[in-house]
């Protein structure tokens, strides 16, 4: 009888194991995701300002008179957009993204990724800084 109780423990512990160790790696993913995403973000805002900003988008100009991009939600993803359609992915399993005016020089994103968790960081045209 012992034996067939300490084979349900730890049938049980496996089981946990199993459905506990997926959730902690899709955890792990959305933080690289973003950090990937920000770094991109930050280092294209040496080369932009941001010139206008939407609920759902931000506008993006050369700092040298080049062409505006936009960065946005496209279905799922956070991209990077050209005029001409082209874009780069910077995020995937996206739900939602908001851009807010903090200050005239600050804007907020704030992005909901499918899991619930929710990001933010705080861009500017001079400096960028995150939080988790």
């Amino acid at each position: 009888m012992e034996v067939v109780v300490a084979l349900v423990v730890m049938g049980l512990m496996l089981l946990t194991i199993q459905i506990v160790m997926p959730l902690l790696n899709h955890q792990q993913s959305d933080d690289l995701a973003w950090h990937y995403a920000l770094a991109e973000i930050e280092q294209n805002n040496e080369a932009f300002k941001i010139t206008q900003v939407r609920r759902n988008r931000l506008k993006l100009e050369g700092r040298k008179g080049t062409k505006p991009y936009l960065l946005l939600q496209n279905k799922q993803s956070l991209i990077l957009s050209t005029p001409e359609g082209g874009y780069v992915p910077l995020m995937d399993h996206v739900a939602d993204v908001s851009f807010s005016e903090v200050t005239a020089r600050f804007v907020e994103l704030r992005l909901v990724v499918q899991r619930g968790r929710t990001f933010t960081a705080v861009l500017s045209n001079e400096v960028a800084n995150h939080e988790k």
